[in-house]
């Protein structure tokens, strides 16, 4: 019984182990099989996440080719209009020269005299009519003469001017003193110093401080960075309620984007006229993978932020004693087909103030001007007249007394108009090539600009003696110059030769119909408004400020086509605002674009004009100087006791 026993035992243990081996391989297979499992979880995560990336890429492909797709489409409109534009100006000149080749032969084939003028005056028509078309075809913008000014004879002291700059140019290196300077230090290896003399084979010693200089420019491309915003947290020892640390307040709520970057997008597009798709493919060159969506989305948080001050700067402007007006056409690009929109500038020679609308009209020109009362410097076109006439009927009223003694009243209008002597010339430009009399018209006007030109240059060097000699404030009464010396000037020499140019051209008797004609008629028109100049001296001669401005959109509409939406057309008017107006003030666009859209972030109400990061600017650096005058005192107080 006890070797049956005991073998029961031992066969009981022994099965008992086999279980338990059993138990383990099948616990080492499950491991292995829950391993096996979770790799092939982690591989089918892998391919859904790759398949997920592959997927966004494809839509962002899709989305850029859909871009890329309309942006052709819209060009090749465009470009079908412009064939179909030159065709009619090609078909008209063909008919141009048709009907002149059928008008010289009748005026060859005429006897009586009267028909004989009248044929050469229709040809001379036609001609202007032909040579516009063919200017329009192939000719440039240019309206400079290779001889203003030659009735004029420079006095010694201009000859000597002049000699003096040609002398003055230099050629080398342009200096560049608002780039950051790096020194880098270029040494010898030790190893050469040891018998290193050209001359001799000597040894070679350091010459403390003594270095050959030379400069190098160079340039490091834009970094794009993921900051990770960490906000500690804290627990409370006693209720164990969590706190967490405040983090920087967003430039958009749920974006990632910082205002950083935004203001970069916006100068690049509307500074430097690059549209959003070449930003968009740029960054993804530099490692940012970001669609053009993202980027106008970048803008219009910008454009939300910054209204507040848009809308102070138009009110600032109409303030002002004298603005400039003008526009000029804005394309808004819709499904199948763009309008022409219309753009509008507004300055007061330091500020600008753009507006983007569907019209031209008298209701876009008094969305404008609103209520303004001052001078409109403009061209001859009608709205603003129509407006100032509009104007005059709700302005106040004068009593004045007519040649019969009768009191009557006479309206007084809420701005006064005044027109461009650059405008009036370009009609003389264009008779001067069939009327050689139209060229005593324009030396006339070309001294007119001589001698502002002249009153500028007075100005200017008073200013600079005045600096040279250790005024801090010279520089601010340059206006007050300026005006003194137009005045004095347009009363000694300007008023002669408006005189004389009035006298000429009430002599003038030219054909009807003539080019030397239509020039004349509109002359004669805005004749009472040109002659302002001599009334005060903060007119200006022209318009050219404003023509100036414009050149902005201009360059924008022809890089990025306009606006695709009415939302697009807003923004592009607030950016060109105020990026213009710090052109105009010579400080830096990013800068302040960065301070204003930081102080809006802190107080949706703020606004930051860029006269105010001027006068912050002007204010910083008075501080600085005043801080080194007194290091500079302080330091020579101490040396006085060490001594």
């Amino acid at each position: 019984m006890d070797a049956i026993h005991a073998r029961s035992v031992a066969g009981f243990a022994s099965a008992l182990e086999d279980a338990e081996r059993r138990v383990r391989e099948a616990e080492r297979a499950r491991d292995a099989a829950i391993r096996e499992r979770d790799a092939l979880a982690g591989e089918r995560d892998a391919l859904a996440g790759e398949r997920d990336a592959l997927a966004g890429e494809r839509d962002v492909t899709a989305q850029a080719l859909a871009e890329r797709t309309k942006e052709r489409d819209d060009s090749d409109a465009a470009r079908r209009q412009l064939a179909l534009e030159k065709k009619a100006l090609e078909n008209e000149t063909e008919l141009l020269l048709q009907r002149v080749a059928e008008l010289t032969k009748k005026l060859a084939d005429a006897t009586d005299t009267d028909r004989q003028l009248a044929l050469s005056l229709e040809i001379k028509r036609l001609q202007r009519r032909l040579d516009d078309r063919n200017e329009a075809l192939f000719g440039t913008s240019s309206e400079r003469r290779g001889h203003e000014g030659e009735d004029d004879e420079p006095s010694g002291d201009e000859e000597q001017k002049k000699k003096g700059k040609k002398k003055a140019k230099r050629r080398g290196p342009r200096p560049q003193p608002k780039l950051k300077r790096t020194p880098q230090l270029h040494l010898i290896d030790d190893e050469e110093l040891e018998g290193g003399c050209d001359m001799c084979s000597g040894d070679l010693g350091l010459m403390e401080g003594q270095t050959e200089d030379s400069d190098k420019i160079t340039a490091r491309r834009p970094v794009y960075e993921i900051i990770v915003v960490k906000k500690q947290k804290y627990r409370c020892e006693d209720c164990k309620h969590i706190v967490t640390a405040p983090g920087p307040k967003p430039f958009m709520p749920g974006g990632r984007y910082t205002e950083d970057f935004a203001v970069q997008v916006a100068i690049d597009k509307y500074v430097d006229h690059l549209p959003l798709n070449r930003q968009a493919q740029r960054m993804a060159r530099r490692g940012l993978e970001v669609t053009r969506q993202t980027l106008c989305d970048q803008l219009e948080r910008l454009y939300i932020l910054l209204v507040p001050t848009l809308m102070v700067l138009h009110e600032r402007i109409l303030q002002a004693a004298l603005v400039y007006a003008d526009e000029t056409t804005w394309r808004v690009m819709g499904k199948g087909r763009s309008k022409k929109w219309w753009v509008w500038v507004l300055s007061d020679g330091q500020a600008v103030y753009f507006q983007v609308v569907p019209s031209r009209g008298n209701a876009a020109g008094r969305q404008l001007l609103r209520d303004y009362a001052g001078w409109v410097m403009a061209d001859d076109y009608s709205v603003y007249n129509s407006l100032e006439q509009e104007r005059t009927k709700q302005g106040g009223c004068v009593q004045v007394m007519d040649e019969e003694g009768k009191v009557i009243a006479l309206p007084t209008p809420d701005f006064i108009l005044l027109t461009c002597w650059m405008h009036a010339r370009r009609y003389f430009v264009k008779a001067a090539r069939y009327h050689d009399e139209a060229e005593r018209a324009l030396d006339i006007i070309a001294k007119l600009y001589l001698v502002d030109r002249e009153a500028k240059e007075q100005a200017e060097r008073k200013v600079q003696l005045e600096v040279e000699a250790g005024d801090p404030e010279a520089q601010s009464r340059y206006d007050e110059y300026l005006m003194a010396a137009r005045r004095s000037l347009r009363a000694e020499r300007s008023r002669p030769l408006i005189d004389e140019l009035d006298a000429w051209r009430k002599s003038q008797k030219p054909m009807p119909g003539s080019a030397l004609d239509e020039a004349l008629a509109h002359l004669d028109k805005i004749w009472a408004k040109l002659i302002l100049v001599l009334d005060d001296p903060r007119i200006p001669l022209d318009n050219g400020l404003a023509e100036r401005l414009v050149r902005g959109p201009v360059l924008g509409r022809k890089n990025f086509q306009g606006s695709r939406s009415e939302t697009g057309t807003r923004v592009a008017a607030l950016f060109y605002s105020l990026l213009s107006t710090c052109r105009l003030m010579a400080i830096d666009p990013h800068a302040y674009l960065i301070e204003a859209t930081r102080r809006a972030i802190a107080n949706r109400k703020s606004v930051f004009l860029p006269h105010d990061y001027r006068d912050m600017l002007r204010e910083e650096e008075e501080v600085k100087k005043a801080a080194k005058g007194g290091d500079g005192a302080e330091g020579e107080g101490e040396g006085e006791g060490d001594s």
